[in-house]
């Protein structure tokens, strides 16, 4: 398969994603937008999809294998991008047979050469000729401009919250789609998000809600302060210190410490979360 991060906003969270080395929960890559291009059999093929394949008398490119293209728009199930988006999926094509070609003849060092930072990147821009187009190479910086969504929250219950007790032990928090999808009327079908506050000392789970990502996943998460405060007002008792690993928790974490309700620091190993993450998982596939 073939998977093509949309924006800086993608470009950042593949980042993080890559940066974990294999920790995330798989279910992690359906809060990325991206673009996908697999080869399948015809029946896992939509219908949409096979439409076309007949239509244009398509061969299978590899033992009953055909293209399959999906969008993945973060929290919902994969879908046939519009089709404003197939000619990036030929660019993409075009692009990575460009991108492999070169990485065998030059061992990679025209990705980032010597000086180049970190967010330096080399882009292939169509330029216009007398005879045609042609792709030229650039180097371009692109920087982090993620913005956390704007917290909201009942302000007579935050009084209330910030007042709790302090919780003795540390928690770990976490934020991932999970791979069970939601049919209802008027809406797209979904995959709800697990938020999970685990106790690390423990292995408990003292808080778990899940999340439809509406109106976007992206604005999902700034409901998140209020759902933590409505949680904490039943327990009794307000976080003091916070792990925590998902991207999107960003907004959650700003809170927390805009507020000096809790300090809290980013970590790839959660083994409360993951142990919590792996039970549920065996319980709804009846295997716990």
């Amino acid at each position: 398969s073939l998977a093509a991060y949309q924006g800086e906003y993608g470009l950042e969270q593949f980042w993080h994603l890559k940066a974990s080395e294999g920790k995330m929960p798989a279910g992690v890559i359906l809060s990325i937008p991206h673009l996908m291009v697999t080869l399948d059999e015809m029946r896992d093929i939509d219908n949409e999809q096979q439409k076309y394949l007949r239509k244009f008398n398509v061969k299978p490119l590899r033992e009953g294998m055909y293209p399959n293209v999906k969008q993945i728009i973060p929290g919902l199930l994969p879908m046939t991008p519009e089709p404003e988006l197939l000619p990036d999926v030929a660019r993409i094509l075009e692009q990575t047979i460009w991108v492999i070609e070169h990485a065998l003849k030059n061992d990679k060092a025209f990705i980032h050469t010597e000086g180049d930072g970190e967010d330096d990147y080399y882009f292939r821009i169509p330029v216009l000729k007398d005879n045609g187009s042609k792709w030229i190479g650039q180097k371009n910086t692109i920087t982090n401009n993620f913005q956390p969504v704007s917290a909201t929250y009942d302000s007579l219950e935050f009084d209330r919250f910030k007042n709790l007790p302090p919780f003795r032990d540390v928690l770990q928090m976490e934020l991932c789609p999970l791979p069970f999808p939601v049919r209802e009327d008027g809406k797209p079908d979904y995959f709800p998000s697990g938020f999970f506050v685990t106790n690390a000392r423990s292995g408990i789970i003292e808080m778990f809600e899940a999340i439809p990502p509406f109106p976007t996943y992206h604005e999902m998460t700034g409901k998140l302060p209020d759902i933590l405060i409505k949680q904490c007002l039943k327990k009794g008792w307000r976080p003091d210190r916070v792990k925590y690993r998902a991207f999107h928790l960003t907004t959650l974490m700003s809170f927390l410490q805009k507020h000096k309700i809790a300090k809290a620091w980013h970590a790839f190993h959660l083994p409360a979360v993951d142990e919590a993450l792996d039970s549920m998982m065996k319980s709804i596939d009846g295997q716990g």
